[in-house]
């Protein structure tokens, strides 16, 4: 520790302030009976003399009490009378006044960094003394009023005088602007004549606020000042009693703007619901008849108008006809037509030209054309014409208006509009389609109706052929079998060769002919009979029916290839037969092969189970692909491979009663690969036959 002395005070504030001191004194002891004291007046001396203001403790011969208060609220950090301390207590007194001042500068710097928000923050920042407040929603408590939120303490009665108990302390440079006082003391004499749109209400949260003892509260308070309303976005802190009084800070941001485009933001949304609500109904209509009164409604109830009219054109009168108008209670004097004039087609396709389809009429106009005089229903304010318009053909009008005419409609407002009134040309253009359609359409419900009679007349002699296939014409070819049998048992001997061939002939005919009928019959049937539909195991399916059909082909080499077999649904029956002709069809067509291989798949595929066969036999030529499922249709000559040309359009009818497609893929001596789609499990399959004859 170094410690220097000084015989007065001025060579004490030579050496304190010499620059030659670069590290200051961290503690000065000022004796107040040196020579060139004046006892208290010269520590306010030494303290303004200081560049750079160590702690000062004061040292004195008077144990007085006031002027040891006295000089320490000047500033002094303690104040020693001499021969009534010791070494311990001077060294305490040096530790605490060196702490004690540097916690005073700490203060005295962070009162100055807020001084310099607090002035320079770009929000409105206003200091208020409540304790009056306060003590006011203290005595209310007290009394045991309801809650001011049950019953509201404030009235617009009482608002003025909640407001005068509070006390402005300070407000920065920010918010003296947003309220357009020049400085504090304006702010002072005139801060109960700015004007608060709902000062009751406002003045009630701040009650509530105490009353629930809350730390802050946030409300929007709208004001009406001199250059204009403005809408405020306020915080309120109770800090409650920290400075001897209840201290609140008010902050206070201008949000008047903020709303502007709030509104902005919302008008633009009501706008768009409205268009989508009109979309709505003019979709739904069957005519425009039945959704004008409530377009007009929506209309009117979202613009806020005070009436608005439709009016329709009447091309050969050359007249704008009144069809509806809101709301009908209004009372409207409204002339029952208006003159169409040229005049008044000239004004608006004019306008339309411009791009500005919604016209503004005023009073004023009325002289240039005397017919809008008509439209002028609602005072002095003006109306907005909107003209409806199918392609080129003026439909009608909209008309509409506010009775305030410094309420003006807004670009967005007169937009959309514009978009409905071309939505209903649009809806217009649409039901007369609509009617035109209707008239085809009543026009081909009646050739329907006249075509289903000849179908079903047709159907019934086509039904009336079938039986008459299985009856009349298999008891002639019975015939024929029987006498041929006859003969060939009874006088073949009698018969020279040639006559034993020509009857063999007769046979193999008559054999062929009964075979193409009973194909003809089942062909028929597999569109008439009644679906069963089952779960059916298809591996078990195809084993059982290639056991079967290579009983029939003992001698032949055929291998069976199975992959990915997968349950499926439909009728057995059916089913079985789909399978036994693709699989007989194989081993029939691979008859050449020295090893016959049949590979049989299936793929999952949704709704759907794709199953393919291919074998390795003697294929056919895709050019007639589309011909292998036509009746009687065959890419192989009979003498070589016995059938009757049925049997794949027999698959394809079972295949599409099930819901699914056939597909055939082959190239000559390369063999041939048949797919088809079944439905799989849970998959509805519709069981309903169809009517269908043999043709």
């Amino acid at each position: 520790r170094h410690v220097e002395h000084a015989e007065n005070i001025a060579e004490a504030l030579e050496r304190i302030n010499h620059p030659a001191n670069r590290k200051p004194f961290d503690i000065v002891f000022l004796d107040l009976f040196l020579p060139d004291s004046y006892g208290q007046e010269t520590f306010k001396l030494v303290q303004e003399s200081l560049i750079i203001a160590p702690p000062i403790v004061v040292l004195s011969g008077l144990s007085d009490k006031n002027i040891a208060m006295d000089i320490v609220k000047q500033g002094a950090q303690d104040y020693l009378v001499k021969g009534e301390f010791d070494s311990n207590l001077l060294e305490k007194s040096i530790l605490y006044s060196i702490e004690r001042k540097k916690y005073q500068d700490f203060l005295r710097r962070s009162e100055s960094k807020y001084r310099t928000t607090f002035e320079s923050v770009a929000i409105g920042i206003g200091e208020y003394d409540y304790s009056a407040f306060y003590k006011r929603v203290q005595d209310l408590k007290d009394e045991g009023v309801p809650h001011p939120k049950i019953k509201p303490v404030v009235t617009s009665e009482t608002a003025g005088e909640w407001r005068s108990l509070l006390n402005g302390l300070s407000m920065n440079p920010e918010g003296l602007r947003l309220f357009g006082f020049e400085d504090f003391k304006d702010y002072k004499a005139n801060a109960l004549s700015i004007e608060i749109l709902e000062k009751a209400s406002y003045m009630n949260a701040m009650v509530i606020g105490i009353w629930d003892q809350d730390c802050t509260l946030e409300l929007q308070v709208d004001y009406k000042l001199s250059s204009g309303k403005l809408q405020a976005l306020k915080l309120v802190r109770f800090l409650g009693d920290e400075m001897g009084f209840h201290r609140m800070l008010i902050s206070t941001v201008n949000v008047t703007d903020l709303k502007i485009k709030e509104r902005e933001v919302q008008q633009q949304s009501n706008i768009l619901n409205l268009i989508a609500e009109c979309s709505r109904i003019l979709l739904r209509a069957e005519s425009f008849s039945n959704c004008k009164a409530p377009l007009l409604e929506l209309i009117g109830k979202t613009l806020h108008l005070d009436f608005a009219a439709l009016f329709q054109c009447d091309q050969e009168k050359m007249a704008l006809e009144k069809i509806e108008e809101w709301p009908k209670s209004k009372g409207a004097k409204w002339e029952s037509e208006l003159l169409f004039t040229e005049e008044f087609k000239l004004m608006f396709c004019g306008q339309l030209n411009k791009g500005e389809a919604v016209t503004k009429i005023t009073p004023e106009m009325a002289d240039e054309f005397a017919d809008y005089n008509l439209f002028l229903v609602n005072g002095k304010a003006p109306v907005y014409v909107v003209p409806i318009m199918r392609s080129d053909v003026w439909e009608g009008v909209i008309v509409i208006s506010r009775a305030d005419a410094n309420v003006q409609f807004s670009g967005f407002e007169l937009e959309g509009l514009n978009t409905i009134s071309k939505n209903i040309g649009s809806a217009i253009e649409r039901y007369y389609a609509q009617e035109e359609l209707k008239k085809v359409n009543d026009n081909l419900e009646q050739n329907v109706k006249e075509r289903t009679s000849e179908l079903n007349e047709a159907i019934k002699d086509l039904e009336s052929f079938s039986y008459s296939i299985s009856h009349d014409l298999k008891a002639p070819l019975r015939t024929v079998n029987n006498f041929s049998d006859v003969l060939m048992e009874d006088f073949l001997d009698d018969l020279d060769p040639r006559a034993q061939k020509y009857l063999s002939n007769v046979q193999k005919g008559a054999q062929t002919m009964s075979n193409l009928i009973e194909a003809l019959l089942r062909f028929s049937r597999t569109g008439t009979k009644k679906l069963d539909v089952s779960e059916l195991d298809t591996k078990q399916l195809v084993n059982d029916i290639f056991e079967e059909l290579k009983v029939q082909v003992p001698d032949r080499d055929i291998t069976v290839i199975y992959s990915g077999m997968v349950h499926c649904q439909g009728d057995y029956n059916l089913i079985r037969q789909v399978f036994t002709n693709f699989i007989w069809n194989a081993i029939k067509f691979t008859d050449g092969e020295e090893k016959a291989l049949i590979e049989i798949n299936a793929t999952p595929m949704g709704s759907l189970v794709e199953f393919s066969i291919q074998d390795n036999g003697i294929g056919f030529d895709m050019e007639y692909a589309d011909k292998i499922f036509g009746v009687f249709q065959r890419l192989h000559s009979a003498e070589n491979f016995h059938g009757t040309g049925v049997g794949l359009a027999i698959v394809q009818r079972i295949v599409s009663r099930h819901g699914g497609k056939v597909l055939a893929y082959g190239e000559v001596d390369k063999g041939a690969k048949f797919n088809f789609t079944l439905p799989s499990i849970g998959t509805k399959v519709t069981i309903e036959p169809t009517r269908i004859g043999v043709i």
